[in-house]
């Protein structure tokens, strides 16, 4: 997939937020050898709870706040190893993928409160596919291509309509990205462009929509929202890949 939006024209992306998926860190790294691949830590938390008796999960799963709530990478590896040693005798394999999955785990203390509230899961995404499949799970044929991409853009246009709030301090969260694309573009010894990573009056969904399935080609129609950021050959895109 990552490959197949090279292909398309997108030329660098910021942030990508996935779950565990085998090989998407390798996938990554490949592809896009400078992006943050930050893991959901909603599935990194779930995925630790299920080894954990019924009777402990509540307080497991409060231990495990106090590292992705954390001020600092720093304080979250001291609790880290505190949460570690307080648990493995009970549960010893419950830990190990935070060790292991450190490096796809901890990027998000590189950014503030605001853009961690985006960045961290990618639930937001799993319910807008959620929503297609419950729109359209009594039509398991299509007599063509186009009345696929139809019936998908009838879908989006429904689901959007629960879009009635923008996120809190969104103002914050674009500033902050938007500085921090400007300072990886300077670093890298690329021109920094001036022009700001997303507008006020950013994309939606139904515009990628729209603008893929009738007029050109853009990007891939079927993984965005406002949780990722891509840059698409100059062009503000808000994305999310799962």
């Amino acid at each position: 997939m990552l490959n197949e939006l090279k292909n398309r024209g997108v030329k660098d992306i910021l942030v990508i937020c996935a779950d565990g998926l085998s090989g998407m860190k390798e996938a990554v790294a490949a592809a896009y050898p400078q992006t943050e691949l930050q893991r959901c830590i909603v599935h990194q938390v779930r995925n630790t709870l299920k080894y954990a008796g019924e009777k402990n999960k509540k307080e497991f799963a409060n231990d495990l706040k106090t590292i992705y709530q954390a001020p600092s990478e720093k304080a979250a590896l001291e609790q880290l190893e505190r949460v570690t040693a307080k648990w493995e005798k009970d549960y010893p394999n419950a830990m190990k993928s935070w060790h292991t999955n450190w490096d796809v785990i901890s990027p998000i203390f590189k950014f503030s409160a605001q853009v961690r509230k985006v960045i961290y899961t990618t639930n937001a995404i799993e319910s807008f596919n959620s929503g297609y499949r419950r729109l359209n799970k009594q039509r398991s044929v299509f007599p063509s291509d186009t009345a696929l991409l139809k019936a998908l853009y009838l879908a989006t246009t429904e689901i959007s309509k629960k879009w009635a709030m923008s996120l809190r301090d969104w103002g914050k969260v674009l500033g902050e990205l938007d500085k921090r694309q400007y300072s990886i573009y300077t670093e890298k010894g690329k021109r920094a462009t001036d022009q700001p990573l997303l507008p006020q009056s950013h994309f939606s969904a139904v515009d990628c929509f729209y603008r893929d399935f009738f007029a050109e080609p853009i990007i891939t129609p079927f993984r965005f929202s406002r949780h990722s950021i891509f840059r698409y050959c100059g062009l503000p895109f808000v994305v999310a890949p799962t």
